[in-house]
């Protein structure tokens, strides 16, 4: 046999192979037992991929038998073909599949642990397609799969490779792919990729895992949550788990793996948890998961930041909802001002406010809020200052209530910056009508917004001066709004 291979300089793929007689000097069947990762290195250099592939499933049928050395054997020969041939090998799917199903049949500890070893040693060479089968083999990650995916996190090539294909799958992505299309709600995938990743977040290898892909996690999951409340659980469950359940934990996990145990436990008698799994709760409890988890720690909050503005360009709405709540609201934290362009973050906020979408609205002007209590920013906001306000006006008479609060709480914000030069007297009087309408809204937290935005303009732009012939100056009276938080309104007149 050494002869043999000796002779053939090179193999059937065209590459060069040399082989010492040493190599195989035993002579006889014994040199398969002796070293069998040689043999399978030496075969594999000459069979073809369908010759491989057939090769595998038979080292795979025999991890079952009861003959422990066969079955020792077996899984030796089925690693070092996968370590030597895996690039060539066809239908990986069914062999990854063969694999998962033979693991709970097989007796022997060591064969188990070389199945296993297996599996990683493709994975070396192949990842996408071993994450993607894996993912097909098992929805709510079984005791089998769970293995597998523990001996992958366990490999120093995989575990910092392993997040990106989950990443695209919780998202509804072909890794393959490179356009990102709109994600379908309906899809399973997602889900099974949430199941895997809650697994691996458990796991004592899950620092290593996450390392700088927490802030892709974090929106990614927050994501997942978003769609589950929108969409049938019957239509994305597993055969066990509940889905918005495994999602949560999988968010809970992973604070804990970045390092946020203080917050975590914040988080949790905020009963934020709650809130997120909760259709009516759920932006609520992503402002106070983004207000509790950097107000000490900054470690992930720049790519955190870029993250959520990157969300802001996808082509779905949801995700586009999720990237501006995580937008406007890191920037509650100072520190944004200082890590990232102001006139972007401004420019971006304002572009949304004229969006079609009421979430994209209330965003922007929550974000707005908060990037003008830093100094640096309000000398780029002056000059944009007249167009804000024309759009805060078309707000105040939005239909949803939310919307109409965020814009009279912003326009009394805004009173500060109302200069003369800067805004003209028939623009202030256009917003105090628009604001004096809403003082009698039967939302009590819009006519309360109302009233406190109007009190904000009488400080600002209510003194009479005589050289200006339309400058508001106040008027105070009783009325009897519909709540008792209004009963004093402050309205503005106009010197005649």
């Amino acid at each position: 046999m050494a002869k043999k291979v000796e002779m053939r300089q090179k193999n059937r793929k065209g590459n060069a192979v040399k082989w010492y007689r040493e190599d195989f000097f035993i002579l006889g069947p014994s040199v398969f037992y002796n070293d069998i990762s040689k043999v399978a290195k030496a075969f594999g250099e000459h069979l073809t991929p369908s010759q491989v592939n057939e090769v595998v499933l038979t080292a795979i049928d025999n991890l079952a038998v009861e003959d422990r050395a066969i079955s020792q054997a077996a899984g030796v020969l089925l690693s070092s073909f996968l370590e030597e041939c895996g690039m060539d090998m066809e239908d990986l799917p069914m062999v990854v599949k063969e694999i998962y199903n033979h693991l709970l049949r097989i007796p022997d500890s060591r064969a188990k642990e070389e199945a296993l070893m297996a599996v990683v040693n493709l994975a070396t060479k192949r990842l996408n397609p071993v994450v993607d089968s894996l993912l097909d083999c098992s929805m709510d990650c079984d005791e089998q799969a769970a293995a597998i995916w523990k001996a992958l996190a366990a490999n120093a090539y995989c575990r910092p490779k392993l997040l990106r294909p989950l990443l695209q799958r919780l998202q509804n992505e072909d890794p393959n792919a490179e356009v990102t299309y709109r994600r379908r709600s309906t899809s399973v995938m997602p889900m099974v990729a949430t199941n895997v990743l809650c697994w691996l977040l458990s796991l004592p290898e899950a620092g290593a895992i996450v390392e700088d892909k927490f802030g892709h996690l974090l929106l990614a999951l927050a994501t997942q949550l978003y769609f589950l409340l929108g969409a049938s659980r019957r239509s994305i469950a597993g055969p066990r788990l509940d889905p918005l359940a495994t999602t949560v934990q999988a968010l809970q996990d992973l604070i804990r793996t970045g390092g946020y145990a203080k917050e975590y436990s914040t988080l949790r008698e905020e009963r934020c948890w709650e809130m997120l799994a909760s259709p009516g709760g759920f932006f609520q409890g992503i402002r106070l998961l983004i207000r509790t988890l950097f107000t000490c720690s900054k470690v992930h909050l720049r790519t955190t930041f870029k993250q959520a503005n990157d969300y802001l360009h996808r082509l779905d709405a949801k995700e586009r909802a999720v990237g501006m709540a995580f937008f406007s609201e890191l920037l509650f934290h100072p520190e944004i001002g200082r890590l990232f362009s102001l006139q972007y973050i401004m420019d971006t906020l304002i572009e949304w406010m004229v969006a079609p979408s009421p979430l994209m609205q209330m965003g922007s002007m929550r974000g707005l809020g908060y990037i003008l209590e830093d100094p640096l920013a309000l000398s780029r906001y002056t000059k944009k200052l007249p167009g804000v306000l024309r759009e805060l006006r078309e707000l105040l008479r939005f239909t949803k209530p939310e919307i109409r609060e965020a814009a009279a709480l912003l326009t009394g914000f805004n009173a500060q910056y109302l200069k003369p030069d800067v805004v003209s007297s028939k623009e202030i009087d256009a917003i105090y009508r628009a604001l004096l309408d809403l003082q009698g809204d039967l939302d009590v937290a819009v006519s309360t917004a109302a009233v406190a935005a109007s009190e904000e303009l009488l400080r600002h732009c209510g003194k009479h001066d005589s050289s200006k012939p339309r400058v508001l100056y106040p008027v105070t009276y009783h009325t009897r709004p519909p709540h008792p938080e209004a009963s004093m309104i402050v309205t503005y007149s106009h010197n005649s």
